[in-house]
């Protein structure tokens, strides 16, 4: 009888170790029966419904569609914000940064940076744009019509490098000058370094001078008010003696 007892324990161990398999089986269909429901809900839920693009100026909605994939990925905005989360310049020249998000499963937010484009410097092969920081971001054979033409700065020019001035306190001044002109959406045709160390602007047929760099900030804020009433006028506004407390703005008419 004793000899019998081992037999019993085999065909207890054997029952076991079939639920075991048994349960083994029974997880990777689990498993492919989640990921299915996973792949359905995506499917469903994330039908991309409508873009919003804000930051865009000189880059048009479709380029940054484009750029997203919003085309081929719109089926699924999920996968498209896992590809796309930060597509950054996608080799455009105007970009800085292109960002995407997703407000709800079938919303999709796209945040654009583009470079700040302070002004230009002519050049045999074309325009050198440069950027706030006084580098020349590219080069281009047109003229871009809302970016002032830099002169009377000696300059040295290089792609994707910092300019070099012959006078690196005037470049500074330029570049603060066209953050002003930008703040204040004051448009000019050029931004002039004259002889004497001063700056003036040229807008139409209108020159602004605006003397030295000695409370510029009050000076393009003038300007500012004064840029509808210089509509269709010819002469000199002169605001290098501009002083808030008196009645120092002078117009030479011609």
């Amino acid at each position: 009888m004793m000899a019998d007892r081992p037999k019993s324990k085999d065909k207890a161990g054997s029952r076991k170790k079939k639920k075991a398999g048994r349960r083994t089986h029974f997880v990777p269909v689990i498993l492919v029966l989640v990921l299915a429901a996973l792949v359905i809900a995506e499917c469903v839920l994330f039908q991309g419904e409508s873009i919003t693009i804000t930051g865009n100026q000189r880059v048009s909605d479709e380029e940054i569609e484009q750029l997203v994939h919003w085309d081929t990925l719109q089926g699924n905005t999920l996968l498209l914000w896992l590809l796309d989360r930060r597509v950054g310049k996608g080799g455009n020249e105007y970009l800085e940064d292109v960002e995407v998000r997703l407000d709800g499963p079938n919303q999709v937010e796209v945040t654009v940076t583009e470079v700040t484009l302070i002004g230009c410097f002519a050049a045999d092969t074309g325009y050198y744009y440069c950027d706030e920081d006084g580098k020349a971001v590219f080069l281009k054979t047109e003229r871009i019509e809302d970016v002032p033409l830099i002169e009377g700065l000696a300059v040295t020019l290089k792609r994707g490098k910092r300019i070099e001035a012959m006078s690196e306190s005037a470049l500074e001044d330029i570049l603060e000058i066209g953050s002003l002109l930008l703040t204040y959406d004051i448009h000019c045709d050029s931004i002039l370094v004259e002889d004497d160390d001063t700056y003036a602007l040229q807008m139409g047929d209108v020159l602004v001078r605006l003397g030295r760099n000695v409370y510029m900030s009050e000076r393009i804020a003038e300007l500012a008010d004064l840029t509808d009433e210089l509509e269709g006028r010819k002469g000199t506004l002169h605001l290098e003696e501009y002083d808030s407390t008196k009645d120092s703005v002078i117009f030479s008419q011609e």
